[in-house]
């Protein structure tokens, strides 16, 4: 379900955004994956994996998992 949370949120960002949005997947040898989004000249951050959805701003965040 977070995931389906996450692809909504990015599709909402990237349609209103556009360029101001940068996104970034990191793929590791072990199989994690893990796809994060920024927005430029803002603090705002969110990124998604198998296991959470995490949302921050700067270095404060909340993880939330099923």
């Amino acid at each position: 379900m977070h995931q389906v949370i996450f692809k909504k949120t990015e599709a909402f960002l990237k349609k209103h955004l556009g360029g101001k949005l940068n996104i970034t997947i990191e793929e590791y040898d072990d199989g994690y994956k893990e796809t994060y989004i920024s927005i430029t000249g803002t603090n705002f951050w969110f990124s998604c994996d198998d296991r959470e959805l995490t949302i921050g701003n700067g270095v404060s965040h909340l993880h939330f998992n099923p």
